[in-house]
């Protein structure tokens, strides 16, 4: 009698190929969060994005933050960089202008500064309606919020650890903090006092 193999109607597979698959699957870490996709074309740079960029980058955020706001990886910022001249010397200007108004913030900070407080009053106003009743004349009250009254100018004192940040950046030289350690050993005078009784030491 026939003996029927077991593995009949089934596809046999090398034990190699089956541990590369195996192995191929644990070095992608993105299996772990889901199937593996292959990466996608890449964003192409418009004049849109660019405008989006430029908001961000006056805000003052670094390149990671940036790609994280339009959507893009940080990668593709670089790409950018080497593709588009233009926009890598724009990119520059926006980042300048962006550390000249901290600096600007700090100095005035530093050396102290004055500015004008407007307070406003609403005015109130009667309007007589010239129906005289029992109990007097009617009445109505209108407001006027935009009547000002005074302003009030004010002065910001300057801020001591501002000054001090400004001048260890500035003359680190100068401003440093020094830790100056002092190993001299001083000399150890003993003093050895006697107290003398009569006729004894």
């Amino acid at each position: 009698m026939e003996k029927k193999s077991l593995t009949k109607g089934y596809k046999k597979t090398s034990r190699i190929k089956t541990h590369r698959r195996a192995a191929g699957v644990m070095s992608r870490p993105h299996d772990m969060m889901g199937p593996y996709k292959k990466p996608g074309q890449p964003t192409k740079f418009s004049d849109k994005i660019h405008k989006q960029m430029k908001s961000l980058y006056l805000l003052g955020l670094t390149d990671v933050q940036v790609a994280l706001g339009i959507g893009v990886c940080e990668d593709t910022i670089h790409n950018w960089k080497k593709s588009h001249p233009k926009f890598f010397e724009s990119l520059k200007d926006w980042k300048n202008e962006s550390d000249l108004k901290v600096e600007k913030a700090l100095r005035q900070r530093a050396l102290g500064y004055e500015y004008d407080e407007v307070t406003y009053e609403t005015s109130k106003t009667k309007v007589d309606f010239g129906v005289k009743l029992c109990e007097g004349e009617i009445t109505e009250i209108k407001t006027n919020p935009s009547s000002k009254t005074k302003i009030v100018t004010k002065q910001v004192v300057p801020d001591v650890t501002a000054q001090i940040f400004w001048l260890k950046n500035r003359k680190p030289d100068e401003w440093r903090d020094k830790q100056e350690h002092d190993l001299r050993i001083e000399p150890v005078t003993l003093i050895i006092e006697k107290t003398y009784e009569n006729g004894k030491d």
